[in-house]
């Protein structure tokens, strides 16, 4: 499955030829990608090869469902949030969009690489929340009380019919709040162009950092996706990617477990190291970087 997820894949022809030729349960390897969250990236890479019988063809043409059935889905889903955009923007609201469509198109230039969110994740400053909810609002979401004290609240949801539920976001993480980690992450962001539409994102080293606690305080630990997000990302910045920088935020903004757990998750998941790793100048005790590795490793993420 790794192999296949690999963004080297198209390299690694003749590894991946031999795996075929020696057999495949391709009705496991299907299940375990849909559960995964992966089964377009694997349905990209495994169409290339000729199926030898029937069960291979089968396999081949379950993906192959899968990936138009996403393909239709997150169209469909990309033309609502370029609506949400764009209200914002026409609001002068700063908004970012986390994980989904964007980042789907951002680090693997195709929207259906990522299968399908349940969700669509929007962040804005805390002060901006309700001016946030009101544009929401006037575009059709309907607001869905959180069963949540309010000082502890992180996000308003939302629903539509017929769209995925919106979750309006003024921090990343549930865990304790932190005003230098939530500032931090609002200064290191850069216009991008989506379909048109000019918004926010975080840049290279905010978005590692956002996806690093995101896998690690979510059930995406649980999938693939996510770590092949992470490791499409250090692939495509490795030139723009500060590790020194990184280290520091990481440690001002209290996440240096996070950081260290998905890069730790991504040099066993994929064997890419960064240029310099960072374990050691993070700071974290020997019992803390051995209790880490004990969860983020290739056994626990595909159990």
């Amino acid at each position: 499955m790794l192999l296949f997820l690999r963004s080297d894949a198209k390299y690694r022809e003749k590894e991946i030829l031999r795996l075929v030729k020696e057999g495949i349960d391709f009705e496991y390897f299907v299940q375990v990608a849909r559960e995964k969250g992966v089964s377009s990236l694997a349905y990209q890479v495994l169409k290339v090869y000729p199926s030898s019988n029937d069960t291979e063809k089968k396999a081949l043409h379950d993906l192959g469902v899968s990936y138009l059935i996403t393909a239709a889905a997150n169209n469909h889903y990309k033309e609502e949030l370029m609506r949400i955009l764009a209200a914002f923007r026409e609001r002068g609201v700063e908004v970012i969009p986390l994980k989904g469509i964007a980042l789907a198109e951002r680090l693997y230039g195709d929207i259906t690489s990522r299968d399908r969110s349940v969700d669509v994740d929007l962040l804005v400053r805390e002060k901006d929340k309700k001016c946030g909810r009101r544009i929401l609002e006037d575009i059709g979401y309907y607001f869905t009380p959180v069963d949540e004290r309010e000082e502890y609240k992180w996000y308003y949801a939302f629903h539509k019919q017929g769209q995925k539920m919106v979750e309006l976001h003024w921090d990343i993480t549930m865990m304790v709040r932190s005003k230098a980690r939530i500032e931090g992450l609002w200064s290191g962001t850069e216009y991008e162009t989506f379909d048109g539409i000019e918004y926010l994102d975080f840049k290279p080293e905010e978005i590692l950092l956002y996806l690093a606690v995101h896998l690690v305080n979510s059930d995406s630990f649980r999938k693939l996706k996510c770590a092949c997000d992470i490791n499409r990302l250090i692939e495509n910045y490795q030139s723009r990617i500060d590790w020194d920088s990184l280290v520091k935020k990481a440690k001002d903004w209290n996440m240096r477990g996070s950081l260290y757990a998905c890069l730790t998750l991504n040099s066993k998941l994929f064997g890419w190291k960064v240029p310099k790793y960072p374990a050691l100048s993070m700071g974290l005790s020997q019992t803390k970087r051995i209790f880490i590795r004990t969860f983020a490793n290739e056994k626990v993420i595909l159990k």
